[in-house]
């Protein structure tokens, strides 16, 4: 009997870990899931920059052809 109980003891510890494992492992995705949003950000706001700094140089070629 004891050691049924043992047995049943270690299966509920096991079971506590497995748990918080799978919490842990959900909370990686929801940071994973942020990072690449911060990704998706970074590269939205680099694509506005080049198209800025592209028309800035055709200001500035338009500059230099009337100079």
């Amino acid at each position: 009997m004891l050691l049924v109980r043992l047995l049943i003891g270690y299966h509920r510890a096991i079971d506590g870990d497995k748990s918080d494992f799978n919490s842990n492992h959900n909370t990686i995705d929801d940071y994973h899931k942020a990072i690449n949003g911060y990704h998706t950000n970074f590269n939205a706001n680099h694509g506005d920059f080049d198209g800025k700094h592209s028309r800035l140089n055709a200001l500035q070629n338009n500059f230099d052809g009337v100079a």
